[in-house]
């Protein structure tokens, strides 16, 4: 966001600027709209995950697809769960992106254009301001490059999710203790 006339001039200089102009508060600005995406982001991933899994299995199940690609199954559902969760949530992943930028340098920026959003510093304000200014597309401006990300992102984890899930699976049914009787912790 600094272009080439730079407001910092290093990370130190940044966080000394930062503490002096805002104080503490001015570290956290566009925590709330990251605290509020991530529960809803995540249970729409893994119901999202979980239904198309279901459905897959279903369309298996009658012989529409093969039984035979269950780690390309997994990662087509986590894929699609990534992009309906992302997609859910992206208007609060614009708000969080606009409050972390407002501040005392705001118009330095190299996009001196960014809007201030000083009288409505919530997650609601932001939003009612980008609603009015923008319409409500506006909410979802950059949605593109964060599908592009959150597709392939999903793939991996409701990958590496199936593996460790297997990996455990076998390991119990196989008859190793994972974990062991007598802990640390219980010194008797």
């Amino acid at each position: 966001m600094q272009g080439t006339n730079k407001v910092y001039n290093s990370i130190a200089h940044a966080i000394s600027d930062i503490f002096e102009k805002e104080g503490f508060r001015g570290f956290y600005r566009g925590l709330w709209p990251s605290i509020t995406q991530i529960m809803p982001y995540m249970g729409l991933m893994f119901f999202s995950y979980e239904g198309l899994c279901s459905i897959t299995q279903t369309l298996k199940d009658k012989r529409i697809i093969s039984e035979n690609h269950k780690r390309t199954d997994d990662m087509i559902c986590g894929s699609l769960a990534g992009i309906i969760s992302k997609t859910g949530v992206f208007p609060l992943d614009v708000v969080r992106k606009r409050l972390q930028v407002q501040g005392p340098h705001l118009m330095e920026y190299v996009v001196s254009t960014i809007p201030s959003y000083a009288q409505q510093n919530t997650v609601i304000g932001c939003m009612r301001k980008i609603v009015y200014t923008e319409g409500v597309l506006g909410l979802y401006k950059g949605i593109v490059p964060g599908l592009l990300k959150a597709g392939p992102s999903g793939a991996v984890y409701f990958l590496m999710f199936e593996l460790a899930k297997d990996g455990i699976t076998n390991l119990k049914d196989s008859g190793l203790q994972v974990v062991p009787e007598k802990s640390v912790f219980n010194l008797q």
